[in-house]
């Protein structure tokens, strides 16, 4: 404890008993905190108290450039502390913080700063105690380290950034030999390289980097920038159509060389009305006639001696557009139509139209606009008048119209339907009459006294279908009138019939016995349905016996067995209907010695 310092408040009312155990101290005569009314806990206080002092060893190396922060420390004395500065001084853009002993900042001075800190406690008297303290601030040092810069392209903008590491940012970039390529130019604060260069070449020069050191760094690197043009060629393809008496305008186009270009026409002409302006390369007048011109374009540069190219081109200026349909073929009505409208001249391709208030299509019929078809399947007779309407792809676009008119014919009525399919009796029928011709819809019914149909079936007049469950075996003959929508209608009518049969079945009910290696033949019988009949074994039903077979067209199962025993199977027999009808039949041959 400093001998300066002077009791705290809390020990004041023992001022006189510390000063005697002092003394007692110093002459080696204190036995006990006794002798002066102190207590032993009293006396353990006041001589386990610590002197201040500053317990920080060494403080971290600073990057320069770069945020910095540490923290002093100090031990015993009574808190809180003053930190301060009392010889030496901190690095460059460092400062002490003197409540919380913090040193903090951003330092741009390389090198190694010594100082003396020192710390104040809050006892009264104020004990104080001192340390020598240095930092270190590290500095990377400075260099380029751009090593190839772009090419940069002749007549077009350019830009390129040189780059550096180490020091102390910002940097500043300057020239310091040679020169750059003409046009370009470096700013300083930033190292970027921008310009426009019409200079073909190499340009060598060196950069130079300063940064915010104190004193300032700087590092210097050789550089090259070459101006490399590409081959001036003419981009231009395909000069649009054009057409007589419409204003026309096209630009060519150039790529490479040095802008700014200078056009002009080296071999042929332009088509009669047109002409060339040099400065921009545009095309532009009024056609007078028409015709494909061929000619030969030269674009020549900015350089120095300037480069040329030149293309050959071509402009068409074709023939008014003109709509050559003359006439539109007849339709018959409820038959599918399709005619094609053609045109010629103009800039294909073409679009189609009806003139607004100008007529219109017969019903079911309409236009395609992009091929110019008319299609589809009229629904009334009568002629219809109509004005047709075609644009070019030109610019702007050409129209033309022509007055188009299509007939409409009724063909004759007649039912289409030549047979009726077969009915079995007991089974539900459906089968539909069909016309053509007229005007439908169609209206059917049965001749009167022209006989009638099976009895179970009928006929709806709106559909023409013949349905129901006929009841008794038979040919029906009669005659179906079909009545169109025309006016005043027209009429057909043809005679049909259905035959009306029994259900399909195996009348075979049992076959005779064979005997092993003697020839055998028996016929499978059936009745009903409509034959002729075809027969077949069902398949994963059993098999005839080892030897025979079964003719499919005559039911004959003939052949000469081969080995004993009973053969179970199931037949099959088909008839000739539309669709066909089945019946089957579980029978078996025993083959006896």
């Amino acid at each position: 404890m400093n001998d300066a310092r002077k009791p705290s408040p809390r020990r004041q009312p023992l001022i006189a008993g510390l000063r005697l155990v002092l003394s007692a101290v110093a002459a080696g005569i204190l036995a006990s905190g006794a002798l002066l009314g102190l207590s032993p806990a009293a006396v353990a206080s006041t001589a386990a108290a610590k002197p201040l002092a500053v317990t920080t060893s060494a403080l971290p190396a600073a990057n320069g450039g770069a945020s910095y922060s540490a923290k002093l420390a100090a031990t015993g004395g009574k808190s809180p502390y003053t930190w301060s500065i009392t010889a030496g001084a901190l690095p460059t853009g460092l400062k002490l913080h003197p409540a919380t002993g913090g040193i903090s900042g951003t330092s741009s001075a390389a090198g190694t700063a010594d100082f003396t800190v020192t710390v104040t406690d809050s006892e009264t008297p104020a004990a104080t105690a001192s340390a020598d303290e240095s930092i270190t601030v590290n500095v990377v040092p400075l260099a380029v380290t751009t090593a190839v810069l772009p090419t940069a392209p002749g007549g077009a903008s350019y830009s390129a950034t040189l780059t550096a590491t180490g020091g102390i940012k910002p940097y500043t970039w300057s020239i310091t030999a040679g020169a750059l390529p003409a046009g370009l130019k470096l700013h300083p604060a930033t190292g970027i390289i921008s310009g426009t260069s019409s200079a073909v070449g190499t340009a060598d020069f060196t950069v130079t980097v300063t940064d915010s050191e104190t004193p300032a760094a700087t590092a210097s690197a050789n550089e090259s920038i070459t101006v490399d043009v590409a081959p001036l060629a003419v981009t231009t393809v395909v000069l649009p159509q054009g057409t007589v008496g419409t204003l026309y305008s096209a630009t060519l186009a150039a790529a490479g060389g040095i802008p700014k270009y200078t056009w002009s026409i080296t071999a042929g002409a332009l088509p009669a009305g047109l002409k060339l302006h040099p400065a921009t390369g545009l095309i532009s007048g009024t056609p007078t006639g028409t015709g494909t011109t061929d000619f030969t374009v030269t674009v020549t540069d900015a350089e120095s001696p300037p480069a040329s190219a030149s293309a050959t081109e071509s402009i068409t200026v074709p023939a008014a557009l003109k709509v050559t349909t003359v006439s539109l073929p007849a339709a018959a009505v409820g038959s599918p139509y399709s005619a094609t409208l053609t045109a010629i001249g103009g800039v294909p391709p073409y679009t189609w139209s009806l003139s607004p208030g100008a007529g219109t299509l017969p019903a079911g019929l309409t236009l395609d606009p992009s091929t110019g078809v008319i299609s589809g399947t009229p629904s009334a007779p009568g002629n219809a008048s109509f004005t047709v309407e075609v644009t070019d792809s030109g610019s702007p676009p050409a129209s033309a119209v022509a007055s188009e008119v299509i007939t409409l014919t009724v063909a004759p009525l007649v039912v289409t339907t030549t047979s009726l399919p077969a009915a079995v009796t007991g089974s539900p029928y459906s089968s539909t009459l069909a016309a053509a011709g007229g005007a439908g819809p169609y209206t059917w019914s049965l001749s009167p006294g022209a006989g009638t149909l099976p009895a179970g079936l009928t006929l709806d007049p709106s559909t023409g279908v013949i349905s129901g469950t006929p009841t008794a075996d038979g040919v029906a003959h009669f005659t179906v009138i079909v009545t169109d929508s025309e006016s005043p209608p027209a009429s057909a009518a043809t005679a049909l019939s259905i035959t009306v049969a029994s259900p399909l079945v195996v009348t075979t009910t049992s076959l005779p016995a064979a005997v092993t290696g003697s020839p055998y033949s028996s016929t499978l019988a059936a009745a009903g349905g409509a034959g002729p009949y075809t027969w077949s074994l069902s398949p994963g039903a059993g098999t005839l016996p080892a030897g025979l077979t079964l003719n499919p067209s005559t039911g004959v199962i003939s052949g000469t067995p081969t080995a004993d025993g009973v053969a179970h199977f199931t037949v099959i027999v088909t008839d000739s209907e539309s669709p066909p009808a089945s019946a089957n039949a579980t029978l078996n041959i025993d083959v006896v010695p």
